[in-house]
């Protein structure tokens, strides 16, 4: 349930999206993209659909930004699965950004992050100080989400997507 504000009376409005990694959230929409994998040279192409894309070790992530809020992006090696409002297997996580690590004045409305921005998760956190390892071999999946600017609640996301890493 998302609260808006009409006329300074409080307007429950009630939105619903199955697809998305949190349901009771604005979309995030991504639309098809590509990018060129500094770690090979190669450049990859994201389909946005529930096909897994083939991409290199550091793939690069853009989303439509049209909320202000705080932006998130996960990796993981299952997929994320949302319970009340919360992802209930946190430790699935294995690299993470945010709005919070961005540098150098950089546009805190970044809809395009570089694999290199992020960091590890390790044991459900983020390892800050060391930069992230290429992508093994496997199948992950990764999704966006956005927290209201208080940090407390979400107030849009992505669906979740996958792609396969075959080096």
């Amino acid at each position: 349930m998302f609260m808006g504000f009409s006329c300074n009376q409080p307007e429950e409005i009630t939105v619903y999206d199955e697809h998305l990694i949190f349901p009771h959230s604005f979309e995030i929409t991504v639309e098809d993209y590509s990018f060129d994998d500094k770690s090979d040279g190669n450049k990859y192409f994201v389909i946005a659909d529930s096909i897994a894309d083939t991409l290199g070790t550091e793939p690069c992530f853009r989303w439509v930004n049209k909320l202000n809020g705080v932006n998130t992006i996960a990796i993981s090696n299952e997929p994320l699965v949302v319970e009340n409002y919360e992802i209930v297997n946190k430790a699935s996580i294995i690299w993470q950004w945010h709005t919070g690590m961005v540098k150098n004045n950089k546009d805190t409305t970044a809809s395009f992050i570089e694999f290199s921005e992020g960091r590890q998760v390790f044991n459900k956190k983020i390892l800050y100080e060391t930069q992230p390892l290429p992508l093994q071999n496997g199948l992950y999946f990764w999704a966006v989400w956005k927290w209201d600017k208080t940090g407390k609640r979400i107030i849009a996301s992505t669906e979740q997507y996958s792609f396969v890493v075959d080096k």
